[in-house]
């Protein structure tokens, strides 16, 4: 018997970020049981981020985990080296055997490798040796452009204001990091 959405849940990787905030919309509309996981890797921005998953949780009445590494990952300019195979493979190993996706907002025009079909494919094969097809990565924004979320977050009202997506700092985004730059305009 195949699952439909509706049958389907969904550990979704929440950032605080529009990206994926527009991704709890996206299972919503859909009637998928989502429970979001928020990883806290030290990274610059970590109060304000944990300050957005919070509200964002809470608006969308989803569940929300907490997963702190205890260190920080190398960083490389502002690409985290390895982060988001590092975030699939957490959440894949603390998921309740009856999660089906892991979810990411991953979207196109982002020149890193663990952004890229290629990395998605890999981390499948990866999954697929120890779950056996039955934990799948979704990435339905990875065809998208960053203005094609946010085209899709204003359709469907999403409180874009509850999001923060600056990778050097809290509280006050720094206004020249990629995030804050994909973000000039937008919001």
């Amino acid at each position: 018997m195949t699952k439909t959405l509706l049958d389907k849940k969904i550990a979704l990787l929440l950032s605080g970020g529009v990206d994926s905030t527009a991704l709890i919309q996206y299972y919503k509309d859909q009637g998928a049981n989502i429970s979001a996981y928020f990883i806290n890797y030290n990274q610059d921005s970590i109060e304000s981020e944990n300050i957005s998953v919070e509200k964002i949780v809470k608006y969308f009445n989803i569940p929300l985990r907490k997963i702190s590494l205890g260190y920080k990952i190398k960083k490389n300019n502002f690409e985290y080296t390895m982060r988001n195979s590092l975030f699939i493979n957490i959440v894949a190993s603390t998921i309740e055997e009856d999660v089906d996706i892991i979810a990411m907002g991953i979207h196109n025009g982002t020149d890193y490798y663990d952004c890229s079909k290629k990395f998605i494919s890999t981390m499948q094969d990866i999954l697929d040796g120890y779950f056996k097809g039955k934990v799948n990565i979704d990435v339905p924004f990875i065809d998208w452009y960053k203005n094609d979320i946010f085209r899709y977050a204003r359709t469907k009202d999403i409180p874009i204001e509850m999001t923060y997506s600056c990778e050097k700092q809290s509280f006050t985004p720094c206004g020249n990091c990629p995030s804050c730059i994909d973000r000039k305009g937008r919001v």
